[in-house]
């Protein structure tokens, strides 16, 4: 419980701050301020509401970010097939000659990042998320009944690839914009700064600032899930159980705010540092840290939830060794030890790498140290109620 929350408390961490700076460069673009300036004062704002409204504000000002978000994406795509002569046809010619619809290699080629290194890294990192992120866990306990959670997630389930597929498209178009009307100062810029380039520069006054706040209400969505999240599971699974035990209500209340508040600074840290270190882009940096800091959090969910034969001994010490071997992977795909000792596999590998090595590890010793397992009613997918969960849903 433990290991868990602080690994998700951590990663938090990181995700928010890559968040933060990416929400921080349109507003830096607009108001010419430094971005060290604009990311305290984005965070402070995010924070500022996070704090005073709770899950009930972050739920539904997510709601509505969500839908200005997709108005945002579609005005951007519409504006550059209408401004280029050859319309959405040029924008497809242009991105095939380009490769930009290209699924990768699909060589089983663990050094490289190939279709296969993608896939396995996304199936990972979304049953992570899905399974055992509270920023997910809250939209969940939210929900009225198991009926009505179960239904906004394949809701969500049936628009989310269509939305990806929206964004990368609209990545796909810029690239296309930018090809057949270059820009020299397109060229010094970071790859995430593109887009918020694009929206000031080239889209009309009025239409720019919806889209401008489809970017903001992107990362305000992620931002503010995550501050809650965070105060939550401090809150819940350190503060009552092990740091402050038997206090009221009220003490853990303050306790969140004051959490939230230090989530805040951290993050904004975080922010200024991404800021100031090169990268390929924000979501290359996503993808490498969700990886190489996710540690073996998603194969212990899996483990507690599929399996009834590995017990907390088990567990424990298969953690312990997946988390030295995710050391050792982690320094190497960083490429902070001599390559004569490194695997060599890519950065995206760690994860999949790490919870196999956990799942594996965690089964095998469960034969030699397994106890007679008890009080495993409704916690697994063997041991679920029936009758209560359907009475429940009804």
């Amino acid at each position: 419980r433990i290991y868990g929350t602080c690994s998700f408390i951590a990663m938090q961490l990181i995700r928010m701050a890559q968040i933060l700076f990416l929400v921080s460069l349109p507003i830096q673009f607009l108001t010419g301020a430094p971005i060290e300036l604009v990311i305290v004062g984005a965070g402070i704002f995010i924070a500022f509401y996070t704090i005073a409204g709770g899950i009930e504000a972050v739920i539904w000002t997510d709601v509505i970010q969500a839908m200005i978000l997709i108005l945002g994406g579609i005005l951007c795509f519409v504006l550059m097939a209408i401004d280029l002569p050859g319309g959405v046809g040029q924008i497809i010619e242009i991105g095939r000659a380009q490769n930009k619809f290209s699924l990768g290699s699909f060589d089983w080629d663990l050094t490289e990042r190939t279709f296969w290194t993608v896939a396995i890294l996304g199936v990972v990192n979304w049953l992570m998320i899905y399974g055992g992120d509270q920023n997910m866990v809250q939209r969940y306990a939210a929900a009225r009944s198991t009926r009505e959670a179960r239904k906004a997630t394949a809701l969500y389930s049936a628009i989310a690839l269509p939305m990806w597929t929206l964004f990368f498209f609209v990545g796909t178009s810029l690239f296309a914009y930018y090809a057949t009307f270059p820009d020299p100062h397109v060229a010094e810029l970071e790859a995430d700064q593109v887009l918020p380039y694009f929206i000031l520069k080239e889209v009309p006054a009025g239409v720019a600032g919806i889209v401008i706040s489809a970017v903001l209400a992107a990362a305000m969505s992620s931002l503010d899930s995550g501050i809650n999240a965070i105060s939550t599971v401090s809150v819940v699974d350190l503060m009552k159980p092990y740091l402050a035990r038997g206090r009221e209500d009220k003490y853990y209340l303050r306790s969140a705010r004051w959490i939230a508040f230090a989530v805040t600074l951290l993050v904004i840290l975080g922010a200024i540092l991404f800021s100031r270190i090169e990268k390929e882009s924000m979501n290359d940096v996503s993808l490498i840290v969700t990886s190489i800091f996710g540690g073996c959090l998603m194969g212990l969910f899996m483990l507690g939830f599929f399996t009834r034969r590995v017990d907390g001994t088990s567990a424990t010490i298969a953690m312990g060794l997946a988390i030295l071997f995710n050391i050792y992977l982690g320094l190497g795909a960083l490429g902070w030890l001599p390559p004569a000792v490194t695997l060599g596999i890519h950065s995206y590998w760690v994860g999949a790498a790490v919870n196999g090595f956990f799942i594996i590890l965690a089964l095998i010793l469960s034969f030699f140290l397994r106890r007679e397992a008890k009080g495993l009613e409704g916690l697994t997918v063997w041991t679920m109620p029936r009758r209560a969960a359907k009475a429940e849903e009804d």
